[in-house]
């Protein structure tokens, strides 16, 4: 994957279109493209956490995850390093489009403490969109709306035609343009183009996906739920937490409880 850098080095939005004013993308270029995700934990809740994306586009294949996970990647990628420091992200996804195939790979660690890295795939034709003709300029940008409903929520999106990459954040793709902005009809998820670098083609050094262990869609939600709320006594049956009385044990059992049931407003509501 390309090397990182500052944020100095983004293209503000105002000039992403000079990016495109030639008539045809080339083969050897890729893009870095960021996005501010907003969402609500707890739908009982409020408060809002924002964290920084990336969709990383190279050839037929894209990748987004956090930024904060693709700094994880690389230590895994490099694990032979002594040390490495400990990486906090509020998702643990990573979300692979295949033009080639017509698919989406998705890829997560349900389990915390060492659990494995489970996958579930989707068709790319899954979602199906309705072109709106209204118009907004974000950014200086033109852009059109599009409606979508996926993943059990309502959603709404800003696309730029003139941007010709048919992708967006997370699972999101398939529009003749790139997502400028994506927000569900609750306010509970929100992506907000940040930036994007044009860098040369390079490949995903994801290699340590090959060992995910395969499982269909609904599977994987009655997994992560099942962790989600029993993580405890999962955890504690396999060895991996042990408490020093049992005061403590039904102390943190009980935090523990009350934070599953905050954790209720996923960006995909439980089938």
């Amino acid at each position: 994957m390309p090397g990182r850098k500052n944020k100095a080095t983004l293209i503000t939005l105002n000039s992403l279109l000079l990016l495109f004013c030639v008539e045809a993308r080339q083969s050897d270029e890729g893009y870095k493209i960021y996005y501010e995700m907003t969402f609500r934990k707890d739908s009982t809740n409020s408060a809002t956490t924002s964290e920084l994306t990336e969709l990383l586009i190279s050839g037929d294949k894209s990748l987004f995850r956090t930024v904060a996970q693709g700094e994880k990647d690389t230590n895994e990628f490099h694990k032979h390093l002594e040390i490495r420091p400990y990486i906090h992200t509020n998702a643990r996804y990573r979300i692979i489009k295949d033009r080639a195939d017509e698919m989406v790979y998705y890829y997560e660690q349900i389990e915390l403490l060492g659990g494995p890295i489970c996958t579930y795939t989707e068709l790319q034709n899954d979602m199906d969109w309705i072109l709106m003709r209204d118009t907004l300029t974000i950014s200086n940008l033109p852009c059109q709306k599009a409606l979508l409903d996926y993943g059990n929520r309502s959603w709404e999106a800003w696309f730029c035609p003139d941007i010709p990459l048919s992708n967006g954040p997370y699972k999101f793709q398939g529009l003749p343009g790139l997502i400028i902005r994506m927000r569900d009809k609750t306010g509970s998820w929100v992506f907000d183009l940040k930036g994007i670098e044009r860098v040369p083609s390079f490949t995903f050094d994801l290699a340590f996906l090959n060992d995910a262990e395969a499982m269909d869609k609904l599977e994987f939600y009655e997994r992560k739920l099942h962790y989600k709320d029993n993580r405890m006594q999962i955890n504690e049956a396999a060895g991996k937490i042990s408490f020093p009385d049992e005061g403590t044990r039904q102390r943190l059992y009980e935090k523990a409880k009350i934070e599953a049931a905050k954790n209720n407003n996923w960006i995909e509501l439980y089938p």
